[in-house]
């Protein structure tokens, strides 16, 4: 399977910017400031789909926007939208930290 594994690194970093795969880090940007996740999921959702109707990504809408739905909102989303940060706190097991990956390459290759 690795041998045939072909890999576009272009590809992978154009997916990994596209601002939409954030909506869990921007639920998360607000739990973290004290909202409960359901709440926060439904917030999120919400602008989701508002993004979708008018052709927006989710992190081109304005802070002035964003502060009318929640006041939690502060200049500090601006890094929600930040690739290596939104990895960096995936750690659970499995997860795609950088860490967690650089341990799954060391493992795997001698069981496969």
């Amino acid at each position: 399977m690795l041998p045939e594994l072909k890999i576009n690194p272009r590809r992978m970093e154009a997916v990994a910017r596209d601002p939409n795969i954030f909506a869990t880090d921007l639920a998360e940007y607000l739990v973290k400031k004290g909202l409960p996740f359901r709440k926060a999921h439904g917030i999120v959702g919400r602008l989701v789909a508002e993004c979708a109707t008018k052709g927006l990504a989710l992190n081109q809408v304005p802070l002035v926007d964003l502060k009318k739905r929640w006041s939690l909102f502060d200049a500090h989303v601006a890094h929600v939208f930040e690739v290596r940060r939104s990895l960096s706190q995936r750690r659970a097991n499995g997860a795609p930290s950088p860490k967690n990956v650089v341990a799954q390459i060391k493992h795997w290759p001698a069981k496969l």
